[in-house]
């Protein structure tokens, strides 16, 4: 059996090595696995520094579909996918269900694949007539965890409190902004300057911002002195280091909490001064969502799994737009090789300005 996928043959710029086409999928089932079509998988910066190599989470291995069946590896760490089959011992998940990753997970950018049963996770049961949106689905592995474990695991906050963040505009800030006004709380959210800043900003403000300020300008130590004297309490780095850190850092009040989850900007390193530590009693922490999915319990994922399914549900956190890139799941690979590749490929160019999903046509 063979499905289509977007796969490497060795690690670099994606935009040289990332290709797509036809890689072998297993044609039985053991008696612990299931077998899914995935439906939709976005494409995250964690994906491809996958590709890059650079990121310590290891691609899924298979070969290609011809008759040579080079190996390849297949990127793809977050997605949704449908159970079309599963194994004679699996009691976890059944045919219909919508699961995404969990565990040790699955590729995500393959049509379909066959994994153990203990490395999927049922986020809608076969038959619930109220389906989540294939955008909403496929981010509760990755980003709107993400936003929603910052939220709750590194600060005691209370209503009216300051969170502070960069990336603002990313899927990830954009969760945490509709998020924090659930949950009560002011944010100050910072985004590089653009021609277009003054829109930005007005959308940022209609999800839920208190603030939005630019980057690399006096605005943000300005708004904080005006508005929150006291500080911050939570800073949610998802830049780097270097100013991108100082900046949050500089924001931060007595006990306030810095979290980076992430380098956009490929500097990781940042100077502290210890005197935050010693005078303010700063924290600096650091999140990673595939060590906590790892580490938690069935009952752990599923609380938090079931708080994100009521949030989305009922209205009060909405997926920003996305621009969905139709893969056919079988058969010529023309137009997608054509148009989506690219757009894949280039994924960690500058200002995008969208946010790309992939959609599998079964």
């Amino acid at each position: 059996m063979s499905t289509n996928a977007f796969y490497i043959t060795a690690k670099g710029d994606p935009t040289q090595v990332l290709r797509v086409g036809q890689v072998a999928v297993p044609s039985t089932l053991g008696e612990s696995q299931v077998r899914v079509r995935i439906l939709a998988a976005p494409v995250n910066p964690s994906d491809l520094y996958g590709v890059l190599g650079v990121y310590p989470v290891p691609l899924a291995e298979s070969t290609l579909a011809d008759a040579a069946g080079a190996k390849v590896l297949i990127p793809g760490y977050e997605g949704v996918a449908e159970v079309v089959a599963v194994g004679s011992g699996v009691t976890t998940a059944k045919v219909g269900d919508w699961v995404i990753p969990y565990k040790g997970g699955f590729a995500t950018w393959a049509a379909e694949a066959v994994v153990d049963a203990a490395n999927v996770f049922v986020v809608h049961a076969a038959g619930d007539a109220n389906k989540l949106s294939l955008e909403d689905a496929s981010a509760l592995y990755i980003n709107l965890p993400t936003a929603y474990r910052m939220l709750k695991d590194y600060a005691d906050l209370q209503p009216g409190d300051y969170v502070v963040q960069n990336a603002a505009n990313s899927l990830v800030g954009k969760y945490v902004i509709q998020m924090a006004r659930e949950f009560g709380l002011k944010t100050i959210n910072i985004v590089r300057d653009r021609p277009e800043f003054d829109a930005l900003a007005a959308e940022l403000r209609a999800l839920g911002a208190t603030a939005v300020v630019r980057d690399g300008t006096n605005e943000l130590a300005e708004y904080v002195k005006q508005h929150a004297p006291k500080g911050t309490q939570l800073a949610l780095n998802a830049v780097g280091g270097g100013a991108a850190a100082k900046a949050l850092l500089d924001t931060l009040g007595y006990r306030g909490t810095l979290v980076t989850y992430g380098y956009l900007s490929g500097n990781a390193e940042a100077t502290v001064d210890l005197g935050l530590g010693l005078f303010k009693d700063v924290r600096i922490r650091g999140f990673w969502v595939a060590q906590w999915d790892r580490e938690s319990t069935v009952d752990a994922k599923r609380e938090m799994n079931n708080a994100l399914v009521a949030l989305v549900r009922a209205g009060k956190v909405r997926s920003p737009a996305v621009e969905r890139l139709p893969v056919p799941a079988s058969g010529s690979l023309a137009d997608a090789e054509k148009a989506v590749l690219p757009k894949v490929a280039g994924g960690l160019a500058g200002f995008i300005g969208k946010k790309f999903l992939l959609e599998f046509k079964h």
